[in-house]
This record gives structure tokens, C-alpha cells and sequence, in this order.
């Protein structure tokens, strides 16, 4: 379960951050009887996260969902994985997908680094795991680092010192960085694998992820504002009161309230990771901004003006 968490938040960054404009470019180029010469990414957006992207689209019987190379995924793994990290949820099944095509990836890269000692399962993750550290190299945290990720975390701490959290905060963002400097190493290697995947189930997960309260109102064609936040925490049950507040004064805007428990493939989508978050769409259903913590409602109208400006 470690493994998979390394690797799913390493994707996650990955996405997250993006990848180079040679990256894509070449992914866009490879030949060999696709069935689009788009990719992935290009055609289902928020289907395809992390290293299925890049993926291009393929005819392929319905039982395999992916190759790497000449590697296949096939459904059945995909369920075995899926229970592995207990989830049902068919809106979390592409995510899954995309951990899988990502380990595809880096074994290939470990066991040409000599790093894959033997066979099996726990060989190779612990070839996987050697392979994102000498990535990462040597990791170091500065005091400016720790005083800026306290601030930006504050409102998760109550009233709790900074130096009682210190440790916490260096473990966070020593991660954070090994995920990082492994993340610019996954353009090198998309760039060398044939990665596909299948059209249909892509098509269909695309249904699935965008049937949501969220994406709805990004489509809409008006500015929509996004709150994060999870049930029974105190801050969020403000921010939501402030977002009632929002919906009253602002009626050609959007204000979405999206718990975490049910909604959590969103999260993991724009990379939220703390309650509260508000993401800031633009009328194109585009990123615009974020912030977390407790905000007032002339801030969140502040900005919706600001995005007003820029678009």
C-alpha cells in the first residue's frame, strides 16, 4: 500500500505540474495504428490524468484497457489493483488506471537502471521506490520553506506553535519535493514509451467523472468559484455559510459547495489536499486562482472581479 501511495502522488504531481511542451509534442507524434492522432488528454481531459495524458487513443478489445510498450493492462488487473486500495468508486477507476500505466513506466526505467535485483511484486516496488530517490537526490528544507508552508497550512493547525508542527511540515515538504524532481524525470520517459490506451473505457470514464456538480458548472460559460471542504470541520462549515452569503449577492456566478468524502476524485484532479480550498474558474471552465483557508466574501468577490478582467 506504501508503493501505491508513492507512486499515485507521484502521477498526481506529475499531472498536476504538467509536462513539457516536448513532452506532449512527442507523445502527439508516435504512430502505429491508433485510433486518434490526438491524445488522450486532448480528447477527455478529465478522464485521463497523470501519465494516460499522454496516452494515445486505440482500438482494443474490451478486456485490455492499456499497453506500455508491450506490456498489456487488461481489466482483470485493473480490478485486482482495485481492490488492492479498496475503492468501488467508478469515478476513481482512471486514477487507478493511470498508477498502473505509471509503474509500467518507471519499472521499465528501474530495470534499465539495473535497480530490478529479482522477480515479483516486492522487487518491484522496491526497485520503483530506489529508483524516485536517486531521482529526487538529496533533499533539503530551508527555515524559509518551513515558515512559508506553516502560513500557507495555518488555518489546519488551530492554535498549535510552529515548532510543534516543524517535524510534521519537514516530512510534508521533503515528499512534496522527492514527488517534484521525479515528476521532471517522467518527461524523459514518456517521451521514449508507446503508451495507449482504450478508446471506449477512456469515453466512458469521461462520462462518469464529469456527471458532478463541479464540472457542470464549469461548463456552464459563467465564472464559477469552488469550495472544498469536508463535513464536520469547523472552518469549512464557515466557508460554507460564507458561500450561502455568495449565492445571495452574485446570481450570474457559480458558488459550488464540494465535500471532499464524495467528491474526493475532484480533489485529487486539481490537487487539493487540505480543507478549506476555493478554486476560481474562468468562464472557459479554466483554473483562475486558489486559496485556502477561512476567506471572506469581499475577498471571493474581489477576485471573481479581478478574473472578470482578465479574461
Amino acid at each position: 500500500m506504501k508503493y501505491c501511495a508513492i507512486i499515485f502522488a507521484f502521477l498526481l504531481v506529475a499531472s498536476l505540474a504538467g509536462i513539457s511542451q516536448d513532452a506532449a509534442k512527442a507523445a502527439s507524434e508516435r504512430p502505429n495504428g491508433v485510433a486518434d492522432t490526438r491524445t488522450a488528454g486532448d480528447v477527455y481531459p478529465e478522464a485521463a490524468v497523470g501519465a494516460l495524458r499522454f496516452a494515445k487513443l486505440a482500438k482494443m478489445p474490451a478486456v485490455i484497457l492499456a499497453k506500455v510498450g508491450d506490456k498489456e493492462i487488461r481489466k482483470d488487473d485493473l480490478q485486482e489493483r482495485i481492490a488492492r486500495v479498496k475503492t468501488q468508486k467508478e469515478e476513481m477507476f482512471s486514477f487507478v488506471l493511470s498508477e498502473m500505466v505509471g509503474h509500467e513506466i518507471l519499472l521499465a526505467e528501474a530495470e534499465k537502471e539495473g535497480l530490478l535485483k529479482d522477480s515479483g511484486p516486492r522487487a518491484e516496488e522496491a526497485a520503483v521506490k530506489e529508483l524516485v530517490r536517486a531521482t529526487a537526490g538529496e533533499i533539503e528544507i530551508t527555515d524559509k520553506e518551513l515558515d512559508q508552508a506553516y502560513q500557507e497550512h495555518k488555518s489546519q493547525f488551530g492554535d498549535m506553535p510552529q515548532d510543534k508542527v516543524k517535524e510534521m511540515l519537514k516530512g510534508f515538504l521533503v515528499v512534496r519535493k522527492q514527488m517534484e524532481a521525479s515528476a521532471s524525470v517522467l518527461d524523459e520517459m514518456i517521451m521514449n514509451t508507446t503508451v495507449l490506451v482504450n478508446e471506449k473505457w477512456v469515453a466512458r470514464q469521461n462520462e462518469v467523472l464529469t456527471d458532478n456538480p463541479v464540472d457542470k458548472a464549469r461548463k456552464s460559460g459563467k465564472r464559477s468559484v469552488v469550495l472544498f471542504c469536508r463535513a464536520r470541520d469547523e472552518n469549512s462549515r464557515r466557508m460554507t455559510s460564507v458561500f450561502t452569503e455568495l449565492r445571495k449577492v452574485r446570481k450570474d456566478n457559480n458558488f459550488v459547495v464540494a465535500y471532499s468524502q464524495e467528491l474526493d476524485f475532484i480533489s485529487l484532479r486539481y490537487g487539493v489536499v487540505e480543507v478549506p480550498t476555493v478554486l476560481y474558474f474562468d468562464a472557459h471552465g479554466e483554473v483562475a486562482g486558489r486559496g485556502s483557508g477561512l476567506l471572506s466574501k469581499d475577498e471571493i468577490l474581489g477576485k471573481i472581479d479581478d478574473m472578470q478582467g482578465e479574461e
